[in-house]
C-alpha cells in the first residue's frame, strides 16, 4: 500500500511538470536576431513557464551551447526581468547583471572569452551611471561617471578627462 501511495504522490508531483512542457516555446533567429526558419538560424530560443514568469534560454545553433539565460514577464519572451547571464560561444560568461522592466539596472560585469573582467558598469533605468574598464592585468584602465543625463565624464586619473555625449 505504501508503494502505491508513493507512486501516486510521485505522479501528482510529476504530472504538472509534464503539462508545463507542452507550453514550451521555440523561436529561431538569424545573426541579427531577426526571426527566421530553423535551418537558417544562428541562434534559437527555448522558453517555458516557471512560477509567474517565463524562463528564456538562448542557444548558439552551431554548437547548441547556451548563449543567454534569464526570465521574462510574458509568453512572448521579450520583457526581461531579474538576473540574466550571457555566454561566449566557448561557454564562458560574457556578461551578467539584472533587468528591471526590461532595462539594465545595478551592476553589470563583462568578461573576455578567456574569463577576464573587462568592465563593471552601474546602470539605473537602462542608463550607465558609472563604470570601470580593466586591463588584462586586472588594473583599472578607465573610470567614468555620468555628470548629466546626456553625458559621461571619462577619466583615467584626476588630471585628465574627456566628455563623451551618449546618443
Amino acid at each position: 500500500m505504501k508503494k502505491y501511495l508513493l507512486l501516486l504522490l510521485f505522479a501528482l508531483i510529476y504530472m504538472p511538470g509534464v503539462h508545463a512542457q507542452s507550453d514550451t516555446i521555440y523561436k529561431y533567429y538569424n545573426y541579427n536576431w531577426k526571426e527566421t526558419e530553423p535551418r537558417l538560424a544562428t541562434y534559437y530560443t527555448v522558453g517555458y513557464p516557471s512560477d509567474s514568469l517565463w524562463v528564456r534560454l538562448d542557444f548558439y545553433a552551431s554548437n547548441d551551447r547556451l548563449q543567454m539565460k534569464g526570465r521574462t514577464r510574458k509568453k512572448d519572451l521579450e520583457e526581461k526581468v531579474g538576473p540574466f547571464t550571457y555566454f561566449h560561444e566557448n561557454g564562458n560568461v560574457q556578461s551578467m547583471g539584472v533587468y528591471h522592466n526590461d532595462k539594465k539596472t545595478g551592476i553589470w560585469k563583462s568578461y573576455s572569452k578567456d574569463g577576464k573582467l573587462l568592465d563593471s558598469l552601474y546602470y539605473s533605468n537602462g542608463a550607465i551611471i558609472k563604470g570601470k574598464s580593466f586591463y588584462e592585468s586586472g588594473e583599472i584602465s578607465e573610470e567614468w561617471e555620468a555628470k548629466t543625463r546626456d553625458s559621461v565624464i571619462h577619466y583615467t586619473n584626476p588630471e585628465a578627462f574627456v566628455i563623451v555625449v551618449i546618443i
